[in-house]
């Protein structure tokens, strides 16, 4: 499990499963409304 240090561990953010890459603007969408900041992810990766 990654650990979000931003994030309530309560949270349950659906994840759907697509075949290819999202666009970055969706993805930073997503990013957006959890709370997770373009450098938390990159750190994490």
């Amino acid at each position: 499990m990654v650990n979000f240090p931003s994030l309530n561990p309560i949270h349950i953010f659906p994840t759907p499963f697509h075949k290819k890459d999202l666009p970055k603007g969706t993805l930073f969408e997503i990013l957006k409304q959890a709370g997770i900041s373009k450098e938390e992810l990159k750190n994490l990766l």
